[in-house]
C-alpha cells in the first residue's frame, strides 16, 4: 500500500504488504487490486493467481491495513473485477444491485452471481483482454451528468501500423447493462513513453482506477507491468 494527499506524491506503507498470498488460488500471486469504499467499509477485488488458473478474490477492511479475505474466489476464470462506481470510487446500485463487469451482480458486494454473458469487441481494430474500470454518474464536458456505464477496457489494438496493449472505452446501458450502446474503434491511451514501451511486459498500458477530484479526472495506470503512471483529463 502507498498513500497520497494529491494523487501524485506517494509514500509507501512501512508495514507492506497488507495482502499476501494465503489461499490455494493465490500461490502464484495476488495481483491487480481495485479499491472501493462503501458505507465505511473498504472492498478490494484482486486477481488470485494459482496452479489451477485465475479468479477474482475479495477482501474487506475498515482501515486499509487489516484485511479479511473471503475464503474462495467470488468469480472464477477471470481477472475482470471492475465494480460499477461513481467518479469517487463508490459502488452504485443499478436496478437494486451492484455490478461487476463482466457481468456479475450482488445485493451486498459479497455474494456474486452471473447476470449474463456480454460480448466485448473493438471490431476489426483489435480485441479487449480485460475490463479495467466501470463508471456512471460522471461529469461530462457539456456540463451534464452521464448516467449510462462507461467501461474502460485494455487489450491489443492496431495503432499506427503496429500492435500495442492499449486502453479504450465502451458505453453500456444503465437500463439494460447487458446492452452495449457504443464502442470506440481506437484507443484513448497508447504506449508511447519509454517506461511504457520497455519493461516486464513491453508496449503495454492498463488501468485499475479513475477518480474525479472536482477539477479533473485522474487515471493511475500500469506501464509495461513495471511502473505506475498518471494521466489526467479536464472536462
Amino acid at each position: 500500500m502507498a498513500t497520497s494527499t494529491d494523487g501524485i506524491h506517494f509514500t509507501r506503507f512501512d508495514q507492506n504488504p497488507v495482502i499476501s498470498p494465503t489461499l490455494p488460488n493465490e500461490m502464484l500471486g495476488t495481483e491487480d487490486p481495485r479499491l472501493f469504499l462503501l458505507n465505511g467499509t473498504y472492498y478490494t477485488f484482486y486477481t488470485g493467481n494459482g496452479p489451477s488458473g485465475i479468479g477474482i478474490n475479495e477482501a474487506t477492511s475498515k482501515d486499509l491495513i487489516h484485511w479479511d479475505k473471503i475464503t474462495s474466489p467470488v468469480v472464477n476464470g477471470t481477472k475482470n473485477g471492475a465494480v460499477v462506481t461513481d467518479t469517487t470510487g463508490t459502488p452504485v446500485l443499478i436496478g437494486g444491485e451492484y455490478l461487476i463487469f463482466f457481468l456479475y451482480s450482488s445485493p451486498d458486494m459479497v455474494s456474486w452471481k452471473l447476470k449474463g454473458p456480454i460480448v466485448l469487441g473493438y471490431g476489426e481494430g483489435g480485441e479487449p483482454d480485460e475490463v479495467c474500470v466501470a463508471i456512471t454518474n460522471y461529469p461530462r464536458k457539456d456540463g451534464t451528468i452521464g448516467t449510462d456505464i462507461v467501461l474502460f477496457t485494455a487489450g491489443r489494438m492496431f495503432v499506427t501500423g503496429t500492435w500495442a496493449y492499449a486502453i479504450s472505452e465502451q458505453l453500456w446501458s444503465r437500463d439494460d447493462p447487458l446492452s452495449q450502446l457504443d464502442s470506440l474503434p481506437y484507443p484513448v491511451l497508447v504506449p508511447t513513453e519509454e517506461y511504457e514501451l520497455v519493461g516486464a511486459t513491453p508496449v503495454t498500458v492498463f488501468m485499475n482506477s479513475l477518480l474525479y477530484n472536482g477539477k479533473e479526472y485522474m487515471m493511475h495506470y500500469g506501464a509495461a507491468d513495471t511502473v505506475i503512471a498518471l494521466a489526467t483529463w479536464t472536462p
